[in-house]
């Protein structure tokens, strides 16, 4: 598992300072799905800062989150591919 955590990491790094599209289940099954700028990767947790009616907000979730799939990120772009 710590290697696959080391994988999710580095691909998320990659992305670090892009736009991404954030799928999150968060507590009693609300789901968040939007759009964000992949602010920082972190040791243990990555943040995402969304921009929704006028207000930035910033989600931070952990790697585990990901292997889970309770959180997915994918990059922006036409062709990019689906991280968790």
């Amino acid at each position: 598992m710590p290697n696959q955590l080391g994988r999710i990491k580095s691909l998320l790094s990659a992305y670090q300072g892009c736009m991404v599209q954030l799928y999150a289940i968060g507590e009693r099954n609300k789901i968040l799905d939007t759009y964000g700028i992949l602010e920082g990767v972190y040791p243990e947790v990555f943040v995402v800062q969304v921009e929704q009616g006028g207000y930035c907000r910033k989600y931070c979730y952990s790697y585990s989150e990901i292997l889970t799939k309770r959180v997915k990120v994918t990059p922006a772009l036409p062709y990019g591919r689906s991280i968790g």
